[in-house]
């Protein structure tokens, strides 16, 4: 004989894995950030070019090109977002990282995107906030976000 309370709560979790179904979101700057993406570019090669010029020293050139790319890694490489029922998972090539709701601290709509604030013991990687631009699926971010923060939706600066 079926229990009574757990098909409800079957019900109910099914209810609202129908009602919400995931948000996938790429941020990369690189393919997204229109007159941006050059003036990176022309700046990463002008502080080659300037190494070069300063030290005619071709492997010093290669390397400050190398060292200022590799620490702008997140506009060269496209980060996905994905929001779906057990939290939010980040996902940068083989890299992955991901935090459940109860584990989000509060959430925070800007104008051009999100930012979620981990708690202490579930920071993605030591950082305690994440940024989600949202591009074009501004409403279906904010749905979801709304959706399974709920009250951590905050307006209050000083949380963050």
């Amino acid at each position: 004989m079926p229990q009574t309370g757990s098909t409800s709560t079957e019900a109910a979790s099914l209810q609202a894995d129908l009602s919400m179904p995931e948000v996938v979101v790429r941020n990369w700057p690189l393919v997204d950030g229109g007159w941006l993406r050059v003036v990176v570019a022309l700046g990463t090669v002008a502080v080659g070019s300037i190494a070069w010029w300063q030290t005619e020293n071709v492997a010093l050139a290669l390397a400050s090109i190398l060292a200022v790319g590799m620490s702008m890694w997140r506009f060269w490489l496209p980060v996905v977002f994905r929001i779906h029922r057990r939290g939010i998972d980040e996902r940068c090539l083989i890299w992955r990282r991901s935090v459940g709701w109860r584990n989000i601290q509060a959430c925070r709509m800007l104008e051009r995107g999100a930012l979620v604030r981990c708690r202490p013991v579930e920071q993605f990687d030591g950082r305690p906030l994440r940024y989600i631009e949202w591009h074009d699926q501004r409403e279906a971010v904010i749905e979801a976000l709304n959706f399974y923060c709920g009250t951590a939706i905050v307006t209050d600066s000083r949380i963050f």
